[in-house]
């Protein structure tokens, strides 16, 4: 994963926005499968900054709690996937496509075990 500094960083950003998975209910703690969120989607994926600059604004951040959460891999991966859908819907919808299947989408719950 780079350099020592930097799993450093890593890990008091993990740290700082709690250390384990945000979902209820989900126990992941170890760092190796924990992974920053930025809650509000932040577009299709194609703007990327560095992990290590994201760990610096994290800890420099007085509420990061605010922007930020952590998954685990399993509840970061369905996120991405229904944040995605939901552009490409809102997108659809925008442009007068309205016959999107919702049923595609199937549950929206999430189950992460561990």
């Amino acid at each position: 994963m780079g350099s020592t500094a930097t799993r450093e960083l890593r890990l008091a950003a993990l740290n700082r926005l709690g250390g384990k998975c945000s979902i209820s209910g989900c126990e992941w703690t170890h760092p190796d499968v924990l992974e920053i969120d930025h809650i509000k989607p932040v577009g299709d994926g194609k703007l990327r900054i560095s992990n290590r600059f994201t760990y610096l604004i994290i800890l420099k951040m007085t509420h990061p709690e605010d922007e930020y959460q952590l998954l685990c891999a399993c509840h970061h991966n369905l996120k991405t996937v229904r944040d995605l859908e939901d552009i490409l819907e809102f997108r659809a919808q925008t442009r007068g496509v309205n016959d999107l299947q919702s049923s595609n989408k199937g549950s929206r719950s999430i189950d992460c075990q561990l």
